[in-house]
């Protein structure tokens, strides 16, 4: 991708619905968006350093290692919740 979109493709609604319907996820699923969008903002950052863009590419790696820890934070949120699901 070359440029960078202003909503979600074939989503229909906003991006703070969006937000909250992955919030109402149970939390394993959430960890899960959590790590692919990790995954794709370390990415762009790769990406933005071979292009020589040092300084977004510091601050999307930093995002990403943000990312990583929320991510991991809702695993334990999950694994406090797991026993109770039916």
């Amino acid at each position: 991708m070359n440029e960078h979109l202003t909503e979600v493709k074939d989503y229909p609604r906003s991006l703070k619905e969006l937000a909250n319907e992955v919030g109402f996820l149970r939390y394993k699923e959430t960890a899960e968006f959590l790590e692919y969008l990790k995954e794709n903002i370390k990415e762009q950052s790769i990406a933005d350093f071979k292009k020589d863009r040092k300084k977004l590419s510091q601050r999307l790696e930093e995002c990403s290692k943000h990312l990583e820890n929320a991510r991991k934070e809702m695993e334990e949120a999950w694994n406090i919740c797991e026993p109770y699901m039916k």
